[in-house]
């Protein structure tokens, strides 16, 4: 039994005597890399010989950073006490294990983290002071007044935006449950990131087109559903160029279940990002489709300058840019990216991310589909898992074909 209790443990245990030789190891303290074979790991020795003619046997920690190859990628630091194994018998030293890995990882990124803010936010604070002391040195100047005036608003805005999608990391990286979960129509979300990005694509001469639901996507599944995701036949039903509306509206019969606002902000920053990388007069599309009976998938499409094969893991990190100089032109925080992938993580979904240099880009959210949504009877399978993030009283009547205005009432199962 003790000996289960031992090779069961989270923590490794090693017992050596004086001569190096390790009496005792379990399988936790060979994957820490503390012990190969019969030999105790030459860091850790040392420490313990210390321990041994240490007339006060104080107890010693010591910080191991692991070869990842030597502990199968799993384990890249370790701390490890090093104490007699007991009071009265000074013949043996027990080494404890525990490993630090997420630790030094979590703290190197908040490290990096604060790093980079300060980087982010030097710019615009530097720009600003700039901006108001030529405001000061020439107050009588109105047209000077004026440029300035802007400028400085321009920065002041920027870093409002930054400090605000901040705070919309932060919250959707804690452990805070989804806000106001429900039945989404992703033609819904769609649409609204659309009017969003209305403006900023004008200006830029960008087409914005909405190409709704693949043909038949809101009954079809698998393969008979992804036969018009971005382009061909979906173009006939909603292309547009001016208002961006489409045909999405006739296709509204798709559903997620999650927070409307958090996804309408995804798929704007997708929209976005396109329309700051893509040359003017050139088209952004977005389209959705049901993959199969539990995903649906929302594209967007660009012919923007593509992003590097080297570049592609990296662009839904925080601050991480492709083009600082065009980002900066734009007044990108490099922070949109990674709240989209946030997000769609939040809704249970995962993002994926096609793109060739000067060829354009194609980002594809996979969200799980809601399945109230008219598909036959099938009812939401995981009712009570939602239930654990957000009490969904009220959701019980709204949404389906036969009740245009809610879905049918259900009674929830008696408890057991």
């Amino acid at each position: 039994m003790l000996h289960l209790v031992i090779q069961s443990s989270p923590t490794g245990i090693v017992v050596v005597d004086r001569n190096g030789d390790v009496m005792l190891s379990n399988a936790r303290a060979h994957d820490m890399a503390l012990v190969h074979a019969r030999t105790v790991n030459p860091q850790v020795w040392r420490v313990a010989a210390n321990v041994f003619d240490d007339e006060e046997k104080e107890n010693r920690y010591l910080e191991l950073s692991v070869p990842k190859h030597r502990t199968g990628n799993r384990i890249s630091n370790v701390r490890a006490l090093v104490k007699p194994l007991t009071l009265v018998d000074d013949r043996f030293m027990i080494v404890y294990g525990t490993d630090e890995s997420e630790n030094v990882r979590m703290q190197s990124a908040r490290r990096d983290f604060v790093a980079n803010v300060s980087h982010e936010l030097k710019t615009p604070v530097g720009g600003m002071a700039l901006l108001a002391e030529a405001l000061l040195g020439s107050p009588d100047d109105p047209e000077h007044v004026t440029h300035f005036g802007r400028q400085l608003q321009r920065e002041a805005n920027r870093m409002a935006d930054m400090v605000n999608e901040l705070i919309s990391l932060s919250k959707l990286q804690g452990a805070e449950a989804l806000p106001e979960i429900a039945p989404v129509s992703v033609a819904e979300v769609i649409s609204a990131a659309i009017a969003r990005n209305q403006v900023a694509a004008e200006n830029h001469g960008i087409i914005l087109r909405n190409l709704g639901a693949a043909k038949g996507a809101s009954g079809a599944t698998g393969d008979d559903a992804t036969s018009g995701a971005t382009g061909g036949d979906a173009t006939s039903d909603g292309a547009t160029g001016g208002d961006g509306t489409g045909g999405a509206e006739s296709n509204s019969g798709l559903f997620v279940v999650g927070n409307r606002n958090l996804l309408v902000t995804a798929v704007s920053n997708l929209v976005s990002n396109a329309i700051n990388y893509s040359p003017d007069s050139t088209p952004v599309t977005v389209s959705y489709e049901a993959v199969s009976a539990e995903e649906i998938c929302i594209h967007v499409v660009d012919q923007g300058i593509g992003i590097a094969s080297e570049d592609q893991e990296r662009v839904f990190e925080r601050f991480f840019r492709v083009d600082k100089a065009r980002s900066r032109q734009t007044g990108g925080t490099g922070l949109g990216l990674a709240i989209v992938k946030h997000v769609v993580a939040n809704h249970g979904g995962n993002i994926r991310l096609f793109s060739e240099l000067g060829e354009g880009t194609t980002f594809t959210l996979a969200l799980p589909r809601y399945q109230g949504d008219g598909m036959g009877g099938h009812e939401l399978e995981d009712l009570e898992e939602l239930e654990e993030l957000e009490d969904l009283k009220g959701l019980d009547n709204r949404g389906t074909p036969e009740n245009p205005e809610g879905l049918p009432s259900r009674e929830k199962p008696e408890e057991p």
